[in-house]
């Protein structure tokens, strides 16, 4: 945008700020609209999976019990983001925080939409047939959130 090649782009935390900074206005903001989006993926082989159910489990509630810890100290989230962006001012660090942490899913089923809605805009029509159940597995986040693990860090929610 700054080069003129484009005259509009989705922007993520904290690449927002820094274009209002250079004189960029948002025009909506997907975040405020909840529209269901994959931000985030973590991948495996089906094999591997079964084979290590206890580390995907201890995985999951690593990746957990961290995301509690951002929620309840934001300085420390923000001091995490900046060791990892290499970003050091404080209003970028702030907004990315804002836009990011308390928007994270604590209990990170997969929405069956978002995978209907990837499926379809496939070029391949196979995909496009495909059953989305094949493309996720929630059985350890619901194994988490049956085992009461879920609520002790984050309260009791509906899902």
């Amino acid at each position: 945008m700054q080069q003129g090649l484009a005259d509009a782009a989705i922007i993520s935390p904290p690449n927002g700020l820094i274009a209002q900074k250079l004189g960029f206005k948002e025009l909506i903001n997907l975040i405020e609209m909840k529209i269901p989006f994959g931000y985030g993926a973590i991948a495996a082989r089906e094999g591997w999976l079964r084979q290590n159910r206890a580390e995907v489990l201890n995985f999951f509630k690593a990746y957990l019990e961290a995301l509690a810890m951002l929620r309840q100290d934001a300085g420390f989230g923000q001091r995490v983001i900046g060791k990892f962006s290499r970003l050091n001012d404080r209003e970028v660090l702030q907004e990315s925080y804002r836009t990011s942490v308390p928007h994270m899913p604590t209990r990170p089923y997969v929405n069956r939409e978002i995978i209907v809605r990837a499926l379809k805009m496939s070029k391949r029509e196979t995909a496009r047939r495909a059953e989305p159940e094949k493309f996720y597995d929630n059985g350890y986040v619901k194994d988490l959130d049956d085992s009461g693990f879920l609520s002790a860090l984050f309260g009791r929610q509906e899902r």
